[in-house]
């Protein structure tokens, strides 16, 4: 069975942090429970966060029994969040 996976990436901007961290967090299409996340610092156009949480969605599915290719994860974009 084939896992489709959702990568949703919101960038982080910090009044203290230049340039603004990008924050990703992985969920199966399916379920709404996160399977992994994590955060890119001096990642603002979310590069880095899109190659993680795709290597993160490979992982999940091989410990699971399957394989999956970078159409198997839909990649979407949050809100950015404001500074505090």
């Amino acid at each position: 069975m084939v896992r489709k996976y959702t990568l949703t990436l919101t960038t982080v901007a910090e009044a203290a942090r230049t340039p603004p961290t990008t924050r990703w967090s992985l969920t199966l299409r399916d379920d709404p429970n996160v399977v992994d996340s994590g955060p890119c610092p001096a990642d603002p156009h979310g590069d880095h966060a899109r190659v993680e949480g795709r290597a993160a969605a490979r992982k999940h599915a091989l410990a699971n029994g399957g394989r999956i290719v970078d159409a198997d994860v839909r990649v979407v974009y949050a809100r950015p969040t404001p500074a505090r």
